[in-house]
């Protein structure tokens, strides 16, 4: 945006910068907010009003009320009662007169004047005798050219720090809004936009939404600005997309797949027509010699793994290198062991590629990667590292995708040229997320569940009723079922009073003598988690007590039962995927959350995993009750820090704003003709590619 321009006494450009010129004493408050300039303070927008379109009159103020008035003072007196102070200002309207009290507040004895003009806000005591309104808030209205700005409006009420106070930056913004019209501001939207997409200019929406008459035009100023911030993210996400499809190409993988027909031929079991229909989507993709992008979204158990494989195999009979990479390390050697089992008379080179491995054993391993073609690579984060070498990377696999950073999944991508990327998660994801973190991306959903599984029932029980599960559950066992036992922490902390999973291992051995219980989180060796997590599957133990590190991809279908202890402690997404670790060999399975659900929030969680088994409507809930930072990480997924714009809400919008900014690259004169355009996305390029031409 160019320099403002705003000659004025009190707030003025200094050597054809944009900086603020403060009165003194307002400089530190607006530093410490990061207002340093004009502009900082324009798009500094607040985060709630207060409606002052209609005042109340002195006359109608009732006992209890919380009332806002305006009134002039008529005198005042202050009295010292237990060294503490208590000021009655007797003020008056067209109405009526009242006392205003005001406590603990000396220095404004001092500050107000008869004849003064006062802004009021507080709670109305009325007696037989007397009334009186006891202040909350107030504003001495010292300039009539403020009048506009804080009565009969909406008045801004303004995120804060310590030590800086809401009348100080009322003060500041009105002294920049009441002369706004000498302020250039540049339009950012093409004039085509604004008119197709019915969107204020920027100068209007600026003043709305710091000082809207009204809710009908704050709410068509927060348009026009949710807009703007969803059309420059989805200009960046198409900039993206336009240009890896234009200047990068990827190998153009064999699609006569022998080898899948192979594997396919092997299993036990029939695909579902939702994964062919995907596994023909990615075949599509890597056909050609532009990249894949692809995100596959399933619920827990829909089959994700098959697709997985057959990917994978799609570069394995294309000569080269297909990498699966995971978020942790149970969930790796899960994979790895299942893949060992199928593939091993297909005779697929097949690596697994860990942190905790000994230096010797890595290199070895990193060796025969960088030699083999033709093989599939299994790894959490060491694949990320600048030692691992994989040359004839043909087709990066991203499993649970949101739990691995952008820069993350670019450092993998660019250990080879070009690649064919396939995202996956287990995560169901919102409508308006993939229409913003993942619009590069062509998506594909597995949206139905292989015949057998049976949705388990889910039971909300506190600790005091627990004896009538652990009887249920001793019945299961004794039938051969197994059991998982969750719990939020490895051991006992001081500054929580919450069970951990290292007691419940002891309870639960002392509980079921003759099962045998194992402990697993996340401080076990490798070695030994791979021991105990075999001994399950197989059913040589019975009984699992853990922390999360069990929440994805951990397939025992003989597990019938869970038990979830401190269950309003889990984020709703954990308790979905917890959950989805039992009944997924056909059986009826029961999923025990055990707690105490105190918070509102707690309470909707654990509502909701009572009400549905559907991930993807709790997805939406969990969007609705948490907002779209907290579910999917505002660092880790990609997703920028909107001022206004919620996806929880906005969907709409969101879905226009992606229409405008996918026709910009589509008219690419369009850049030509708004070259500011073109400037902003040269100037928010994070990933590195060159400006555009």
């Amino acid at each position: 945006m160019p320099p403002f321009t705003a000659p004025s006494k009190n707030l003025t450009v200094s050597s054809g910068l944009d900086k603020l010129n403060l009165w003194p004493g307002y400089a530190k408050a607006a530093k410490k907010l990061g207002l340093l300039t004009i502009q900082d303070l324009l798009f500094f927008f607040p985060r709630q009003y207060e409606n002052r379109e209609h005042l109340h009159p002195i006359r109608t103020l009732k006992h209890q009320d919380v009332a806002i008035i305006f009134a002039q003072i008529l005198e005042l007196q202050e009295k010292i009662l237990n060294k503490k102070s208590m000021l009655t200002v007797k003020v008056k309207d067209e109405t009526g007169v009242i006392d205003a009290i005001f406590f603990n507040q000396h220095h404004l004895s001092k500050v107000f004047k008869p004849g003064d003009a006062l802004i009021i806000k507080g709670k109305v005591e009325q007696t037989l005798l007397s009334k009186k309104i006891y202040v909350q808030e107030f504003e001495i209205l010292q300039d009539a050219a403020d009048k506009p700005f804080s009565l009969g409006c909406w008045v801004p009420i303004y995120p804060l720090t310590s030590g800086v106070y809401q009348s100080q930056l009322r003060k500041l913004s009105r002294a920049l809004f009441r002369q706004f019209s000498a302020i250039d501001i540049q339009e950012t939207l093409p004039g085509y936009i604004l008119s197709e997409a019915d969107l204020l200019p920027l100068k209007k929406t600026l003043f709305y939404l710091h000082y809207p008459k009204n809710q009908t035009l704050y709410q068509v100023a927060r348009k026009r600005w949710v807009f703007e911030e969803f059309f420059y993210f989805h200009l960046k996400i198409a900039y993206r997309k336009h240009h890896i499809q234009l200047k990068h190409t990827a190998p153009s993988f064999c699609i006569e797949h022998n080898l899948i027909s192979e594997y396919f031929s092997k299993l036990p079991y029939e695909l579902t027509a939702s994964q062919k229909k995907v596994i023909q989507e990615v075949k599509k993709d890597v056909g050609r010699s532009i990249p894949m992008n692809r995100l596959v979204q399933g619920d827990v158990g829909s089959g994700k793994t098959d697709v997985i494989i057959a990917s994978l195999l799609m570069a394995v009979q294309s000569c080269k290198v297909g990498v699966l990479m995971v978020p942790t390390e149970i969930l790796a050697i899960q994979h790895y062991l299942k893949m060992k089992k199928r593939l091993t008379e297909l005779n697929v080179p097949l690596f697994l590629l860990k942190g905790k491995l000994k230096t010797k054993e890595k290199n070895k391993i990193k060796e025969e990667i960088k030699k083999k073609v033709g093989s599939i690579v299994i790894g959490t984060h060491a694949l990320l590292e600048e030692t691992v070498s994989i040359p004839e990377l043909g087709l990066m696999v991203v499993d649970e995708q949101h739990r691995f950073g952008v820069m993350q999944r670019m450092t993998l991508k660019n250990k080879a040229q070009t690649p064919h990327c396939l995202f996956t998660t287990a995560t169901p994801i919102p409508r308006s997320f993939l229409l913003t973190c993942f619009g590069d991306l062509d998506k594909s959903i597995i949206d139905e569940l292989p015949p057998g599984r049976v949705p388990a029932k889910t039971y909300y029980v506190t600790e005091k009723n627990i004896d009538s599960i652990l009887v249920h559950c001793q019945k299961q066992l004794d039938q051969g079922r197994q059991l998982y036992v969750v719990y939020p922490l490895i051991e006992e902390s001081e500054k929580l009073d919450l069970k951990s999973a290292q007691e419940g291992f002891l309870f639960f051995q002392k509980t079921y003598p003759h099962h045998r219980c194992a402990l697993l989180h996340g401080r076990i060796p490798t070695e030994e988690k791979e021991t105990i997590m075999s001994l399950f599957s197989s059913g040589q133990i019975q009984v699992l007590v853990a922390t999360t590190v069990i929440e994805v991809g951990v397939d025992v279908p003989n597990a019938t039962m869970m038990i979830i202890f401190h269950a309003e402690r889990f984020g709703l997404s954990q308790l979905h995927q917890l959950r989805g670790r039992i009944g997924r060999g056909g059986q009826l399975s029961y999923c025990y959350l055990v707690g105490q659900a105190k918070t509102a929030s707690a309470k909707q969680r654990l509502n909701a995993m009572l009400a549905t088994t559907d991930g993807f409507k709790l997805a939406e809930f969990d969007l609705a009750i948490r907002g779209p930072g907290e579910i999917l990480g505002t660092r880790q997924s990609g997703l920028p820090e909107f001022k206004l714009a919620d996806l929880s809400k906005d969907e709409d919008i969101a879905r226009l704003s992606r229409y405008f900014a996918n026709s910009v690259f589509e008219n690419h004169d369009m850049l030509t003709q708004y070259p500011f355009l073109k400037e902003r996305l040269d100037k928010d390029n994070i990933l590195g590619f060159q400006p555009l031409n």
